[in-house]
């Protein structure tokens, strides 16, 4: 009797937006007990089997966006996604993609699933190799004009050099320096010349940042650059 009237006295107390939250979580509840298939878990195992079977652009697409939603919401999500090396898969279909409309939406997508992933230090590990790395050097050069893509890849490649040293000694190497030097180079000059432009953001159902800084991914890019070509870091050697 207590706690039912404690808790008449807490609603009756709280503001409108809260009750409306309260409302919306408790109809979002029975909805998830009159249809289990539609809960995060289920809809997360149902989205890495696709990933794991189709080879179909639409399909993978849509698996692609469930588990960017997942991560983004879950950290059981982003332990059951390392654990199937779901990771691997989506790398495999990012480092096919061109800079047509459809291959850029999903390899956005794919990096932003990646960063949910890796806000868990934990979860890091499970693919800072050699081949992610490449991946990532391959998108930075590819899409330097294209801010989401530049900035994800250039922040998922600092985060997994500074946690394995082995990709880190990856990119020391003469030909990806050389590859991120030339980026560094060529954006440096772009940002001097060019003007800032205004530009519409286009409306898209999958959620996203709304602003990626790209003054921060040029420092992390010249930390990179200066750390594999200093005389006194431990990275640096001759391959």
């Amino acid at each position: 009797m207590q706690a039912s009237f404690r808790a008449r006295l807490v609603r009756q107390q709280r503001s409108e937006i809260v009750s409306i939250i309260a409302r919306r979580v408790h109809h979002a509840n029975l909805r998830a007990r009159e249809a289990p298939k539609s809960r995060l878990g289920c809809r997360t195992n149902l989205a890495l089997g696709i990933l794991q079977t189709s080879d179909k652009l639409s399909e993978i697409m849509e698996a692609a966006k469930t588990l960017e939603a997942a991560t983004r919401l879950s950290s059981v999500c982003c332990k059951v996604f390392t654990e199937a090396d779901a990771s691997r898969i989506l790398l495999d279909y990012v480092k096919k993609c061109n800079r047509s409309l459809p291959h850029m939406e999903l390899a956005l997508c794919v990096l932003l699933t990646l960063d949910n992933v890796t806000r868990y230090r934990a979860f890091i590990p499970s693919f800072a190799d050699c081949f992610s790395a490449e991946v990532f050097l391959d998108e930075i050069q590819k899409f330097r004009d294209k801010d989401g893509i530049f900035c994800l890849s250039m922040d998922l490649l600092k985060r997994i050099a500074d946690s394995n040293p082995t990709v880190m000694a990856f990119c020391c190497r003469k030909e990806h320096l050389k590859r991120l030097k030339g980026v560094h180079r060529q954006l440096s000059i772009r940002t001097t010349i060019s003007k800032p432009m205004n530009r519409k953001k286009r409306e898209n159902r999958m959620k996203r940042r709304q602003f990626f800084d790209r003054n921060q991914a040029m420092r992390q890019l010249s930390e990179m650059i200066t750390a594999a070509t200093s005389a006194d870091t431990k990275y640096c050697f001759t391959f």
